[in-house]
């Protein structure tokens, strides 16, 4: 049952049977197939100290109605209530753990090598997929049997109602590369096909920020993504989100990742085209003073160029993650 206070998805379903998260689920089923039609989906979820969200996020994964779902928690060792929230959870799990890990991408590695779905991703504890959504994927993919992995568009939100979509495009291996629109495959909406996951390692543990990015980039060589017409996953946007302050951290990691899989004119493109905007905001930043003595016998094009060329070195140190 949902805590109470708590109605609308996925806190109570739209079915008639709410009393349990083993509600008939009839409805999301066509009348033409059998549970055998539908292969397995595994979900990972890597999480830490997610006590104000876990709940909402594991709910609209258990109450999606698919008939063989897989999902699993990795727990980083949260302090904050997050295991006891997990343990209410845990006769629906098919597998969770509460233990030191190295991060995020480590977590969802652990998940990979045990889960024994068809289709695989990770799921942040701090979203909500919408209802039905797993099926809508599934059915894409089954439509599109030789696709490395479906996409769905993903709404972000946030915590004063402001709201946005982002919605995939896909496209080569440099374009995706590119990482800007119009060509964008948003992680948190997909499945991959698991067997090539393992193939290509996983996601890389020593990114913090863009492993799905790279892991993107990996598929991409091996086939073409499907696309669904649907909002697959809420994103909350919230102050402690790792994407809300991520913006340097992850251009360095998108910058390096472009340069290890020899894309380095996107790896350019990108770092002009990111650094341009952040010259403007510095400089708007400074005094009238600072601006002059700055930009005086220089002017705006030099100081861009500036900024960029130290930004580069430091990527330079940091390829080969």
């Amino acid at each position: 049952m949902p805590p109470a206070g708590k109605t609308g998805w996925p806190w109570t379903t739209p079915f008639s049977d709410t009393s349990s998260l083993h509600t008939s689920y009839a409805s999301l089923i066509t009348s033409h197939s059998s549970r055998s039609e539908f292969p397995r989906v595994s979900l990972v979820m890597p999480c830490l100290n997610a006590s104000p969200y876990i709940e909402e996020a594991l709910r609209s994964l258990l109450l999606q109605g698919y008939p063989d779902l897989e999902l699993m928690v990795f727990d980083g060792g949260s302090t904050d209530g997050t295991v006891e929230i997990i343990k209410r959870y845990a006769s629906w799990l098919a597998y969770w753990v509460s233990e030191k890990d190295r991060g995020q991408s480590h977590a969802i590695n652990k998940g990979l090598e045990k889960v024994t779905g068809e289709w695989f991703n990770w799921f942040n504890a701090d979203d909500v997929m919408c209802v039905g959504s797993v099926k809508a994927m599934v059915e894409m993919g089954l439509t599109n049997r030789n696709c490395v992995g479906v996409c769905g568009s993903m709404l972000n939100f946030e915590e004063d109602g402001k709201e946005s979509i982002a919605r995939p495009v896909p496209g080569n291996k440099e374009q995706l590369g590119n990482w800007v629109d119009p060509y964008f495959l948003p992680q948190p909406s997909s499945l991959y096909a698991t067997n090539l996951c393992r193939r290509v390692g996983g996601v890389n543990e020593k990114l913090y920020y863009t492993m799905d990015m790279e892991l993107v980039l990996k598929l991409a060589d091996l086939g073409e993504f499907a696309v669904v017409d649907r909002v697959i996953t809420r994103f909350r946007c919230h102050e402690k989100s790792k994407t809300t302050h991520c913006y340097y951290g992850g251009l360095l990691e998108m910058l390096v990742t472009n340069f290890n899989f020899g894309q380095v004119q996107v790896a350019e493109e990108m770092l002009r085209r990111r650094m341009d905007g952040h010259a403007r905001l510095v400089i708007g930043m400074l005094n009238d003073e600072d601006v002059a003595k700055m930009v005086d016998g220089w002017g705006y094009a030099k100081v861009a160029r500036y900024l960029i060329r130290r930004l580069w070195k430091n990527i330079l140190l940091r390829v080969s993650l």
